[in-house]
C-alpha cells in the first residue's frame, strides 16, 4: 500500500506539470541578452541579418524554396541525464519529432483554421558526423542535467555532446533549468556558434507547445510581443512579421486580447491590416488560445534558415546527400614569445571543412569552435591539441603537441607582491628602489645591465625596465612584451618659512608664509587653531597669508603632491602668535575745543596729522593748531609697532563754517562683513566716503549722496574686501574726516 501511495504521488506531480504545459516559460530572450554581453557585435549582426531576411521576404525570393521541395533539417537529441526521470525513452523522442512536424504542417491533431503550413520538416538524424549510422539520439550522464542559464554552464553542457551545429539541429534534453525557465534557443544569426541549438526540460519535449515554440526561435521567429507596439515597418519592427498584429502583452491567461492600436501605423505596403485587431492564435505568444503559425511567420522561417543555416540542407545527416567531399584536418600554430601562455591557431591547411572544433586539454571534449584565433592556456606545460573538422562528407581529426610558457604573475619573471599587471611604476626623484626576479633562475639580465636576482637603484630619471631570465629547465622568460616603465617624478621635501623683520606680529596684521623650495605640483596649506584643531585651509599655492591669533598659538604646514599624486610630503611646521593691540582700534578721543586727549596715561603715545607722526607729540593729549585730521596711536613696550590707532578728529581753521566731524562713529569696529556709520549733520550736505588700504590705495567707494540735516546712518558691506586695517575718508562741505576701520 505504501508503494502504491508513492507511485500515485509521482503520477499526480507528472500530470500536474503536463497540465500546466500551456504556461511553460521561454528563456530565449534572457539567453540572447547573455550572449550579447559576451559579443558586442551580435546586436549589429542581428540587425544586418534581419534586414537581409526582410529583403528576401519582401521580394518573395527564397532560392531553396524556389528550387522546389521541403527544407529538411537533420535533428539530433542529446539526452543529458543523471539516471533520473529525465532519461526519457527513444519512443518519446520519436513522438516529439513527429509532433513537431505535424505542428509545422498545421496538421491534425494540431490543426488550427488560422494556421499555415511551414515548408520545413525535421528528420531524426540517421548518419552521424563520422558517416556512421545513428538513431539520432545520444545519451550522456552528467550533473549538468540541472543547471543555471549562464554562458559557462551552457557551454559546458554542450561541450559534452555537440554535433556540428552547421550540419545538425542540436536539441539538449535536461531535467531542470533553474528559475522560471523551461526551455530556450539560439537564433539563426547564432548559426554554427558553440551555443547553437535548443535546450528543453524533458517534461516539455512532447505534449507541449514549448518544443515547437523554441524551434520557432531556432528557425528565425521572435515572440509576437517582441519590441512592443512600434509598427512603422512590419517587416523590421515588432516581431518582423506583418500578419501577426502588434502585441505588447506576454500574459499567459488572455486569449485574443488587444494590447496595441498601431496596426495601421505601417505604410510599407506589406501591412495586411486596415482595422485594429485582437491578437491571433500563435505558437510564439504566451496565451490560452490555440496555436498556429501565420503565413508571414512561415515565410520568415523558410527565408531565415535558407539564408543563415544553408549547410543544414546540404548535410547528409538524414542520409539524403551522400558521397560528398571528405574533409581533411590540418592546422598551424605559433606560440607567443611573451610567456603569457597564448598560442595562435589557424586551420587554413584543412580541406573541405565547415565546422572546426578543438580539444585543448586532451579530455575528449571539444570546447572551442573556430578557425583562426588565439587561445590562452592556463599554465606552462606540454599540451596535446586535437583538431576535429567536420564537413559534408564526414569528419577528420589531427593531434599535435606543443609547449607553452606562462608566468605565474602578470610581470613574470619580475617578482611583485601584487597580482595586478604593472605597466607603469611611479617613483619620486631620489627614492631608493629594490627590484627582484623570481627565485628559480640560473641567470638574470636586467635592462640596467645588472646580472643579479636582486637589483637596487636610486630613481633619478625615467626609463623602461626589462628582465630576461633563464630558469633551471633551460626555459627563457622575459618581460619584453610587458615592460615596466619607471616614471620618475621631480620631488623634494617641501620647506616653508615667513618674513619677520622685527621679531613679532601684531593682532590683525597679515603674515605671509611661503614655500622656500617650490617645484611643479600642488601645495596644500593646513592650520591648527584652538579650539577648532587642524583644518584644511582650502588654499593651494606656494604662498599662504595667515592671520595668527593673539590668544592662542597657530600652527601651519604645507603638503606637497605632484600632478598624479604619486609623490607627496609634509613640510616643517611653523608656530605663530601675534601680539595684542593695547586698545581697540578706533577708540574715541575726547575733544575740548581744539584740544584732544585720551584719559589713560600708561601707554606710549604718538600723535599723527594726516597720517604722519607729529614730532615730539608723545603724550596723551594734543592741541590742534593747523587744518587737518588727527589720530592718536597707543602702544606698549616692547611691541611698539603693535599700535592701536584712535578715531579721527579733523579741524578746519579756514573761514568755512566749522562742522563737527568727530561724532562720526563706525560700528562694529573691528567687524567682519557689515558696518554702519552713525553721524549728525548741522546742515544738509553731500557726503562722500571712500575706503583706502594701509598703502593709501583706493579700495572702493562707500557712499556719495545728499543727506538732510539731523542724525542718520549709512550701512555698507566689506564682504568683498580681504581682512586688514583700512582708512575711511569722509568729505563733507569740503572738509575731511578720517576713520580707521578693521576688517576681521
Amino acid at each position: 500500500m505504501k508503494i502504491r501511495c508513492i507511485l500515485a504521488v509521482l503520477a499526480i506531480l507528472f500530470l500536474t506539470k503536463v497540465g500546466f504545459s500551456q504556461s511553460a516559460s521561454c528563456g530565449t530572450d534572457e539567453w540572447k541578452q547573455i550572449l550579447q554581453l559576451g559579443n558586442s557585435n551580435q546586436a549589429q549582426q542581428e540587425q544586418r541579418q534581419n534586414e537581409t531576411i526582410e529583403s528576401i521576404v519582401s521580394g518573395r525570393l527564397n532560392p531553396l524554396i524556389a528550387a522546389g521541395g521541403t527544407l529538411i533539417i537533420p535533428t539530433v537529441f542529446h539526452i543529458m541525464h543523471n539516471n533520473g526521470i529525465e532519461n526519457i525513452a527513444d519512443s518519446i523522442v520519436q513522438s516529439a519529432l513527429a509532433e513537431l512536424n505535424l505542428r509545422y504542417q498545421n496538421a491534425a491533431p494540431f490543426f488550427d483554421s488560422t494556421g499555415h503550413l511551414v515548408n520545413i520538416q525535421f528528420c531524426l538524424a540517421s548518419v552521424d558526423p563520422q558517416g556512421n549510422p545513428t538513431s539520432g539520439i545520444t545519451r550522456h550522464q552528467t550533473v549538468l542535467t540541472n543547471f543555471q542559464l549562464t554562458t559557462n554552464e551552457d557551454i559546458a553542457l554542450k561541450n559534452i555532446a555537440r554535433w556540428s551545429p552547421d550540419l545538425y539541429f542540436n536539441v539538449y534534453v535536461v531535467n531542470n533549468i533553474s528559475g522560471f525557465i523551461d526551455g530556450y534557443s539560439t537564433f539563426p544569426f547564432n548559426a554554427g556558434e558553440p551555443s547553437d541549438g535548443v535546450v528543453i526540460e524533458y517534461i516539455y519535449v512532447t505534449n507541449s507547445f514549448l518544443f515547437t515554440h523554441e524551434t520557432g526561435h531556432y528557425t528565425g521567429l521572435y515572440h509576437t510581443f517582441q519590441n512592443g507596439c512600434y509598427n512603422l515597418n512590419c517587416l523590421l519592427n515588432g516581431d518582423n512579421v506583418c500578419d501577426t498584429p502588434p502585441d505588447n502583452s506576454s500574459q499567459t491567461f488572455i486569449c485574443q486580447g488587444n494590447s496595441c492600436t498601431s496596426e495601421m501605423d505601417d505604410t510599407s505596403g506589406f501591412n495586411p491590416f486596415n482595422v485594429d485587431m485582437d491578437e491571433l492564435a500563435n505558437y510564439m505568444d504566451y496565451t490560452t488560445c490555440p496555436f498556429a503559425f501565420s503565413q508571414g511567420q512561415a515565410n520568415r522561417m523558410e527565408s531565415a534558415v535558407s539564408l543563415l543555416r544553408p549547410f543544414l540542407f546540404q548535410s547528409n545527416g538524414c542520409g539524403t546527400n551522400p558521397g560528398q567531399a571528405v574533409p581533411s584536418a590540418g592546422f598551424n600554430f605559433t606560440v607567443s614569445s611573451c610567456n603569457n601562455g597564448e598560442v595562435s591557431f589557424s586551420d587554413s591547411t584543412s580541406m573541405n571543412a565547415i565546422t572546426t572544433e578543438w580539444d585543448f586539454d586532451n579530455d575528449g571534449l571539444f570546447e572551442y569552435l573556430g578557425h583562426d584565433f588565439t587561445f590562452a592556456f592556463p599554465s606552462s606545460g606540454t599540451y596535446t591539441v586535437t583538431q576535429r573538422v567536420i564537413g559534408l562528407g564526414g569528419q577528420d581529426t589531427l593531434s599535435q603537441s606543443l609547449t607553452v610558457q606562462k608566468g605565474t604573475a602578470p610581470n613574470f619573471p619580475i617578482n611583485f607582491s601584487s597580482i595586478i599587471t604593472v605597466d607603469t611604476l611611479k617613483l619620486c626623484q631620489g627614492e631608493s628602489v629594490v627590484m627582484q626576479g623570481v627565485g628559480n633562475g640560473v641567470s638574470y639580465l636586467w635592462s640596467t645591465g645588472d646580472t643579479t636576482q636582486v637589483i637596487s637603484f636610486v630613481a633619478d630619471t625615467s626609463f623602461t625596465l626589462n628582465l630576461i631570465m633563464i630558469d633551471s629547465l633551460g626555459f627563457t622568460w622575459t618581460t619584453l612584451c610587458t615592460p615596466i616603465y619607471i616614471k620618475v617624478n621631480p620631488y623634494q621635501l617641501p620647506a616653508i618659512s615667513y618674513a619677520d623683520t622685527v621679531g613679532y606680529y601684531c593682532e590683525g596684521s597679515p603674515v605671509q608664509l611661503f614655500v622656500t623650495n617650490p617645484i611643479p605640483g600642488n601645495y596644500q596649506w593646513f592650520q591648527y587653531t584652538v579650539p577648532i584643531g587642524w583644518q584644511n585651509t582650502g588654499i593651494v599655492d606656494t604662498i599662504y597669508t595667515a592671520y595668527p591669533s593673539p590668544t592662542y598659538s597657530s600652527i601651519y604646514y604645507a603638503i606637497y603632491s605632484n600632478v598624479d599624486s604619486s609623490c607627496t610630503g609634509q613640510s616643517n611646521q611653523i608656530v605663530l602668535q601675534s601680539q595684542y593691540l593695547p586698545l581697540t582700534p578706533g577708540y574715541l578721543l575726547s575733544v575740548n575745543g581744539t584740544t584732544m586727549s585720551y584719559p589713560v596715561t600708561n601707554y606710549i603715545y604718538q600723535w599723527y596729522l594726516n597720517g604722519l607722526p607729529i614730532p615730539n607729540a608723545t603724550t596723551n593729549s594734543y592741541t590742534a593748531t593747523q587744518t587737518g585730521c588727527y589720530q592718536l596711536g597707543a602702544g606698549l613696550n616692547p611691541f611698539l609697532l603693535c599700535e592701536a590707532i584712535s578715531d579721527t578728529v579733523c579741524f578746519n581753521f579756514s573761514s568755512v563754517e566749522e562742522t563737527s566731524f568727530h561724532d562720526f562713529v563706525i560700528s562694529p569696529n573691528p567687524g567682519s562683513n557689515e558696518f554702519q556709520v552713525n553721524f549728525n549733520l548741522n546742515n544738509a550736505a553731500t557726503i562722500e566716503m571712500n575706503l583706502y588700504n594701509s598703502l593709501g590705495q583706493s579700495v572702493k567707494v562707500i557712499c556719495n549722496k545728499n543727506f538732510e540735516q539731523g542724525t542718520t546712518k549709512i550701512i555698507f558691506s566689506l564682504q568683498d574686501v580681504p581682512p586688514g586695517i583700512y582708512m575711511i575718508n569722509i568729505w563733507i562741505a569740503g572738509n575731511l574726516t578720517t576713520r580707521r576701520i578693521v576688517k576681521m
